[in-house]
């Protein structure tokens, strides 16, 4: 069992001994035993690495913090071609562009609204201050 989940192989470990503080996983173990984060990883000793039971030093992979992560999701999307790249950038662009410009309309429209509201309400009162002068002088005499 491995008490360290920093994990960092190079070639060379394959010829030389193994350190205790590098530590490998077999890829077809992987499920099972690392599909609990916290679950410890089995390390394999000096004497079944490349052993002819099947577990060859190809068949083994080397963890580090950031794959453990990546452990069960879905593979890398391959680079995209720098044309096909930038029309999505554009595509991008454009629909930043139109939101921005709808946006924008929608605030216009409210603006009018708005100001057309307090116009009507302007006119209401008008009209009730000339009822009541009306009314007022009708009283008076």
């Amino acid at each position: 069992m491995c008490r360290s989940k920093t994990l960092l192989l190079t070639d060379t470990l394959w010829k030389a001994s193994l350190p205790q503080k590098d530590m490998m996983v077999c890829a077809t173990e992987l499920c099972s035993v690392c599909s609990d984060p916290d679950s410890p990883l089995i390390a394999p000793t000096e004497q079944q690495v490349g052993q002819p039971n099947g577990n060859s030093p190809s068949s083994w992979i080397t963890l580090t913090r950031y794959n453990l992560k990546l452990l069960g999701k879905k593979k890398k999307k391959k680079k995209k071609k720098k044309k096909e790249e930038e029309e999505e950038e554009g595509r991008r662009r454009k629909k930043k562009e139109e939101r921005r410009k709808k946006k924008k309309k929608k605030k216009k429209k409210k603006k009018k609204k708005k100001k057309k509201k307090k116009e009507e309400e302007e006119e209401r009162r008008r009209r009730r201050r000339a009822v009541i002068s009306q009314l007022s002088t009708v009283l008076s005499n």
